[in-house]
Order: structure tokens, then sequence, then C-alpha cells
């Protein structure tokens, strides 16, 4: 697939800007099937004849459904219509990955733990958890995260992403999903690498039950109100039978 077509126009020129309108646009998924991750497709028109970047002319598309648009197998027609009533507009984006059935690792400011499941939570509640299904043995996410000011902005239940309307904006490309609470203002920060079964926490800030976290791929500092700036870094917990680390307004557990 050529990467500039006749008019010049390269497909790694659209801006930031347009693909956040793209993004919510179409819920933040594949207008067909509510899939993520996903590309962005031009439609209307082709890219081949697209003369500039037009947000009204461009779609987010799963992998299969971006294949089947480039071998000619789902009509622009058919885009179009799923652009006009995107999938994810009545029901939530669907997150899917193929992480294996082997022990996981999650790597979280500077923490690496490593198991049948891996979790960080906050009185009780989980920031993020990955398991293992016993019966398919499908790794499934569960959690939530909250901006500063303590407001849900993404929440994760067994394999589904739910993304919260008030949400600045929400993108998963490639393997890295990031939560943006305004321009620049990152609450998360996430990449998935399926071939070492990888979940890396790269940034992390935002506020839930009076405790706030601030922190990114080196370290994480946690304030809550009655322990002021712990910083958490190089811990390595590694249990067949799973590994957490354990915040309550008191107290911080790792094990």
């Amino acid at each position: 697939m050529s990467e500039t077509n006749r008019f010049g126009l390269a497909r790694s020129d659209v801006s930031a800007a347009t693909k956040r309108d793209v993004r919510q646009r179409c819920f933040f998924a594949c207008v067909l099937c509510g899939q993520i991750p996903y590309d962005y497709e031009h439609y209307a028109p082709e890219f081949k004849d697209a003369k500039h970047h037009d947000a009204d002319g461009i779609v987010l598309l799963c992998t299969k459904h971006h294949r089947e648009k480039t071998a000619g197998l789902l009509s622009s027609a058919a885009v179009k219509r799923a652009h006009e009533r995107p999938f994810s507009a009545s029901t939530d984006p669907v997150w899917t990955h193929t992480l294996g059935p082997e022990d996981i690792t999650l790597r979280f400011g500077g923490n690496t733990l490593s198991g049948s499941s891996v979790a960080v939570t906050l009185d009780g509640r989980d920031i993020i958890r990955l398991y293992r299904d016993g019966q398919s043995g499908r790794w499934l996410l569960t959690g939530s995260f909250q901006d500063v000011r303590g407001q849900t902005s993404l929440y994760f239940q067994n394999d589904e992403v739910r993304v919260f309307s008030g949400s600045w904006d929400v993108r998963f490309e490639g393997t890295r999903l990031t939560v943006n609470a305004g321009p620049g203002d990152i609450v998360a920060q996430i990449s998935f690498h399926a071939a070492d079964r990888t979940v890396s926490v790269e940034r992390l800030k935002m506020s839930s039950n009076g405790c706030r976290f601030d922190g990114d791929a080196e370290q994480i500092e946690i304030n809550t109100p009655t322990v002021r700036s712990l910083i958490l870094s190089g811990n390595m917990i590694a249990s067949a039978s799973g590994a957490t680390i354990s915040i309550a307004s008191g107290s911080i557990r790792i094990g």
C-alpha cells in the first residue's frame, strides 16, 4: 500500500486534531463492530483520490474490516452507513488481544508483577487487573482510570473497554492505549506486548478515593490521606498464584 498518493498526500500527515475528531465521531472504535485496536481509513474519497485529510471522510476500522476494505470485500457505501451510525454509539467499545495462555507480566511504575494473575488495587477495587479465564485460557482485563478530579474516564470489565462520554480523548494505536483529560494531559498510558505477554503502565496521573497517583515507566508516587509521597520502584514479584500491589488509605502491601 502506497504511503503517498498521486497528489502527494501522505497517510502519516493526518494531524493530531483531525485524528481526535475522527475518534470522537467513531466513538473510539471500529464503526462496524466496535472493536479496538483500529486503523484510520479514508473512504470519502478513497485515499488514492484524496487531496487533504478530512475527518468527514475518515473512519476507524478494526484490522479485520480494514483488510476487507483494502481487498475490495467491504464497500465504501457500507462504511459510509456505519460512519453515520457507529457501532459504539449504542454499545461499549471492545478491546481484543492475543496475549496467549502463559503467565503474564505487568510493569507498573518501575515495579514488575508476574504470575497467573497480576493486579494493582485501591481499597479493594481494581485499578488494573489481568487474569486468566480458567476455561478458555484467555486473558481478561478489569479496572478503571480516573482523572485528577476523580472522574472516571475509562472502565474495563472482562474483555470490554467502556469509554465514558465525558472523556476528552481515548486512543488505541499500535500496542498503546492512551487516555487524555485534555491537550497533553495524560490520565493513563498503557502498552500491550503480545510477544512477551507484558502489559506496561507507562504513565498514570489520577486521583481516586482521596489517593493521588503520579508515575511513569520508572516509578510511581502515591499520596494517600495518611501516607505522603511514597515512591514505589524496583519491586519484582513473581508468583504462580498471582502478584498484587494493594493500596489502602493507611497502607500499601506488595505481594
